[in-house]
């Protein structure tokens, strides 16, 4: 095999790195260790590794698309969607979604969600939260809840089933039964029915 010429050093790097030679008449001699030329002097010489080709760079997540409807816009009728949802015009109406609720006016209906938000408006209507609700302070929900966890610091007219942990805030109101794996009651909020904690 050839030496490489002085100066030759970004096809040795090329070689050795990725694999490929620079000029198809040259022959590039590996490092030391990977192989050698076999004259006494050097060890036997050795087939180099194989090329492994790089993995595929990892593509991020696409962002959450976010059904938005905005302040003095109203609807009627039912939502359902795969996206996060923000509502902060008047909506009246079932909301059925995969993603994140968020009601920023106050909703006359039920709602679906993995995880749905209340934040100083009230809503009449069942809510179904496979993940967590949060209820804010000033906030009124008449309607039943089975959610996933619970943190309240608001008002809550109906009976709540937790399969997780319920927080009750020290502004929470609650007029209903709770069922929940556990319970934490902040000094002066208020329960008026029952507390099961299985």
């Amino acid at each position: 095999m050839g030496r490489l010429k002085k100066g030759d050093i970004f096809n040795r790097i090329a070689y050795e790195l990725f694999g490929v030679k620079i000029g198809e008449d040259e022959e590039v001699v590996p490092s030391a260790g990977v192989a050698a030329k076999q004259d006494g002097k050097h060890p036997a010489a050795q087939k180099p590794a194989p090329v492994v080709p790089a993995p595929e760079p990892v593509k991020p997540a696409p962002a959450v698309a976010t059904t938005y409807i905005a302040p003095g816009t109203e609807l009627t009728g039912t939502l359902k969607t795969d996206s996060n949802v923000e509502i902060c015009g008047k909506f009246e109406g079932d909301i059925i979604s995969t993603g994140t609720v968020l009601l920023r006016a106050d909703h006359h209906g039920n709602v679906t969600a993995k995880q749905l938000e209340l934040n100083g408006k009230s809503m009449q209507g069942d809510a179904t939260v496979s993940d967590a609700m949060t209820i804010g302070e000033g906030s009124v929900i008449t309607g039943n809840l089975v959610v996933g966890t619970l943190i309240c610091r608001g008002i809550i007219n109906g009976d709540v089933q937790c399969s997780g942990d319920v927080t009750l805030g020290k502004t929470a109101r609650v007029t209903g039964n709770i069922q929940a794996a556990t319970i934490t009651m902040e000094k002066g909020c208020s329960v008026k029915g029952n507390i099961t904690v299985s």
